[in-house]
Formats: C-alpha cells, structure tokens, sequence
C-alpha cells in the first residue's frame, strides 16, 4: 500500500508517482500497489479532488474508520488472484 495525504498535494504529486517508481525500481518488479488516500474525514481541508473509483484507490479515515478494511481486501486478493495464475501457467 501507498499512502498519501488528502490534505496535501505535494504527498500526491509528485509524492505517489516517485514512490511508486521507487518501489518497483527497487524490487526490480512491479508489485501489485493500493493507493491509500487519508483523513477523508477532513473535507474542509482537502487539495486534491477525488480520484474516479478504480479498484486500486482507496480514500479512508482512521478518524471515523472509514472504508479502513478495504485497502487490505483488494491488496490480498489482488495477491491471492496472481498466486493462482502463476499456479496454472
């Protein structure tokens, strides 16, 4: 999971990209990646607007608990989804 802050653009751009790139360029291989946006409770202070639903982005708030469980979820099926092609390749 990658996390920034919705709160603050610059943890999003180009914060997320660089990360993700050093993430995979670290590893030498590109890993299935949750973008986690946090404190979506803090609509007042929001700078960066919402991202259309996509199955790798999450916006949560550890304030309200807020959609806290679904980043994992998608993380460990998309985990488990790749587990089982390799198994049949």
């Amino acid at each position: 999971m990658v996390f920034f802050d919705l709160t603050r653009y610059p943890s999003f751009n180009p914060g997320l990209p660089n990360r993700i790139k050093e993430i995979w360029y670290n590893l030498k291989k590109r890993i299935p990646i949750v973008v986690v946006g946090t404190k979506k409770d803090m609509d007042l202070y929001r700078s960066i607007r919402p991202i259309p639903n996509e199955a790798s982005n999450f916006e949560i708030s550890a304030k309200t608990g807020e959609n806290i469980e679904k980043p994992l979820k998608a993380l460990l099926d998309e985990i488990i989804s790749r587990k089982r092609e390799a198994e049949n390749d």
